[in-house]
């Protein structure tokens, strides 16, 4: 029995302490909820303001990326403009006469055409 009632005991003296503890007054739960939106506020505005930060990151990199990409297509319409020169330069025919020339080709100065009489292909035997 001696066990019994210490156990009881100490149970009775947790219940009168849970009694006597201290209820929170209006002025304080309402400290406590404006200590809490103000750290919720302060959190939100840090958030925002890494999200910003990370966003003109991008923006700003995106912007180089694009710079680059658009030189590099200026530098492939010149070298394609400078092909079609090329291309031009080396059908004209001055250089294709300079071509027939070195490979040593016989001009024909002395042309003759076949004449026919009539407008017929073919010969009838």
């Amino acid at each position: 029995m001696a066990r019994l009632r210490m156990r009881s005991g100490s149970f009775g003296k947790k219940r009168m302490s849970f009694k006597n503890a201290k209820r929170k007054t209006v002025s304080q739960k309402t400290r406590e909820s404006e200590s809490l939106l103000v750290f919720f506020s302060v959190f939100f505005l840090c958030l925002v303001s890494v999200l910003y930060v990370f966003q003109t990151n991008s923006m700003a990199t995106s912007g180089y990326e694009v710079e680059e990409y658009e030189s590099k297509l200026e530098n492939l319409r010149n070298d394609n403009q400078n092909m079609k020169n090329r291309e031009a330069e080396l059908r004209s025919i001055k250089n294709l006469e300079e071509e027939k020339s070195r490979l040593c080709t016989v001009s024909s100065s002395d042309i003759e055409y076949l004449v026919t009489g009539g407008t017929e292909v073919a010969l009838r035997k």
